[in-house]
């Protein structure tokens, strides 16, 4: 989840003040749930600034509703961290159960 907050910092453009106001859920997975798996490796340019193959790789996923879960390399949470992509419209989405979301609660140290 951390990689997913600073990904919102990234693209919010607001230094000073928090990005409004975000809620997070945990997803709970069935195991008969597949999840594709991209690795840096997998995708040329995948943390490229302009962000054009990650979004046209996620797009062509979502098009082609090949899993209903994508899990991909956050750039902001290098080398470890990972943001993970469900896709509602998959057959396979009612296997997903999501926890109520609940509010992020931005550290004020990030906008001093």
């Amino acid at each position: 989840m951390a990689g997913s907050l600073l990904e919102l910092l990234v693209h919010a453009n607001t230094p000073l003040k928090p990005p409004g106001a975000h809620h997070r859920g945990r997803a709970h997975l069935d195991d008969r749930v597949a999840v594709e798996v991209i690795e840096p490796g997998d995708l040329d340019g995948w943390d490229s600034p302009d962000e054009k193959p990650s979004r046209a790789f996620g797009d062509r996923w979502l098009d082609e509703g090949r899993t209903a879960v994508l899990m991909v390399p956050a750039a902001t949470a290098r080398p470890y961290g990972r943001n993970i992509l469900l896709n509602p419209a998959h057959p396979d989405y009612n296997r997903i159960r999501v926890d109520p979301p609940v509010p992020v609660e931005w550290d004020p140290r990030l906008f001093r």
